[in-house]
């Protein structure tokens, strides 16, 4: 059986959840015995991450929305692949149309994971070429699919008004959690590392320093707050425009600030901390907030973030809806406010989330139930 999995430029991994689900989809794929062909355009790495892609072949597919010169000579050699399935990841580049044009001359199904494109927030900037293309090509798209892949119902819900006619599935992500057996050494290691006084508790932010994340909002409301036996570290990397907020906040006394890391020091770095914080306007799974699951962290999350609602309900998260600055100052407060127990106990609930829902043995089971039920020959 071979899947042609189709998706835009991962860029790197500081962009997050695409560029993981990409490796990992084709990882477990390969562990059931089954092809993935991975196509997308040229990826150059930017900065510490070594990481390499497959590559059907490089072709210049253009500008985002764009009409690509190469489309003949791509189809042609795409043509003679025997697949089984197309999965498409993404809409609004024109590997989305690809994807849809292989599978109606090849007579192959289609299904196409969203990976949070249709979220409202996204319609909040260069919203009119988007809208254009959705009622042009990509409604379209998504009503003749075999599936329409969400990470949770919420993301389903957000995109419904698109989705009337089409089959979703849900599907949430995975994480696999390395070995960390020295969790004690590893936090001395970052303190450390960063001065940070083994007394002080660490409330860590691990993603892109992005307005869209809100770190520097937290940071502020943090310094408000004032906690005497807690510090906030941000952990990621660094946009140009974000650089003088940072110098602002960043006092090595109670916030700090450490560049991105990657692989096993990226872990190292969530068990050293005491609890983890991400008010992103939207965030369509978030890796972050479940690896910070993983490994039993107290969990304080926006509403934009899609998993809260599990996670809240099951009382591993304290969720924060913001309409202002001052929600986020209120809603630090409140989980400063617990004691040690209450916050051990929110970070074990969390945990129980995680492993039911969201660990990497899961994740492949619905994989492959989904590859079963929409690939053309429904064997292995």
């Amino acid at each position: 059986m071979k899947i042609l999995q189709i998706s835009p430029k991962p860029f790197h991994p500081d962009r997050g959840g695409l560029y993981v689900v990409q490796k990992s989809f084709s990882n477990l794929i390969a562990a059931k015995t089954l092809d993935t062909i991975p196509m997308n355009s040229s990826v150059s790495a930017e900065s510490e991450a070594d990481y390499h892609l497959q590559q059907l072949n490089v072709f210049n597919f253009g500008a985002n929305y764009g009409i690509p010169i190469v489309t003949y000579k791509l189809l042609s050699q795409l043509w003679a692949l025997e697949l089984n399935l197309i999965t498409i990841h993404c809409l609004f580049q024109f590997h989305a149309v690809i994807g849809y044009v292989l599978s109606k001359i090849k007579k192959v199904p289609y299904i196409v994971f969203l990976h949070g494109t249709l979220d409202p927030y996204v319609f909040s900037y260069r919203a009119i070429p988007k809208y254009l293309w959705m009622y042009g090509m990509g409604q379209r798209i998504l009503q003749q699919a075999s599936a329409v892949i969400c990470t949770s119902n919420r993301e389903a819900e957000k995109a419904s008004a698109y989705l009337r006619n089409s089959n979703v599935e849900i599907c949430p992500l995975g994480i696999e959690v390395p070995d960390l057996s020295g969790i004690v050494q590893y936090k001395n290691q970052v303190r450390e590392k960063l001065g940070i006084d083994n007394s002080k508790k660490i409330l860590l932010f691990l993603g892109r320093i992005d307005p869209m994340k809100r770190p520097i909002e937290t940071a502020l409301a943090f310094k408000e707050n004032n906690p005497q036996d807690w510090v906030y570290l941000m952990v990621g990397s660094l946009s140009k425009s974000e650089k003088y907020c940072l110098e602002l906040v960043v006092d090595n006394q109670q916030v700090y600030y450490h560049h991105s890391v990657y692989g096993l020091d990226k872990w190292i770095f969530m068990a050293a901390a005491d609890a983890f914080i991400h008010l992103s306007y939207r965030e369509n799974f978030c890796y972050s907030v479940a690896e910070a699951a993983a490994l039993g962290l107290p969990l304080i999350i926006s509403d934009g973030i899609d998993i809260h609602p599990i996670l809240e309900e099951a009382g591993g998260a304290d969720v924060i809806i913001i309409d202002s600055e001052e929600d986020i100052h209120k809603g630090l407060a409140k989980f400063l406010d617990k004691s040690e127990m209450e916050q051990k106990a929110m970070g074990e609930r969390a945990k129980k989330v995680f492993q039911e829902n969201f660990c990497q043995s899961v994740f492949q089971d619905r994989l492959v139930k989904l590859i079963k039920k929409y690939a053309r020959e429904n064997h292995f």
